[in-house]
């Protein structure tokens, strides 16, 4: 039996006003505020230059992270 929940859409937006700052900044990385979606916590993360840690440098690196998950 397959069971099926339903939840309604979610929506939000990300605007950065002005990405070549954010590229140029010495900060690593942009982490959004929380926001709720599907019943959890969450935080969209930005690399501007690359997630170093996994190898990406020169490439924008982009997150969903699920706040309080463990390893994160």
């Amino acid at each position: 039996m397959v069971r099926y929940s339903y939840s309604p859409p979610t929506h939000d937006a990300l605007k950065i006003g002005s990405f070549s700052l954010l590229n140029k900044s010495s900060a690593d990385k942009y982490e959004t505020g929380e926001f709720d979606a599907g019943g959890y916590k969450w935080k969209l993360v930005l690399y501007p230059n690359g997630n170093k840690k996994k190898n990406a440098e020169g490439y924008i690196s982009v997150y969903l992270e699920m706040v309080g998950a463990e390893g994160a």
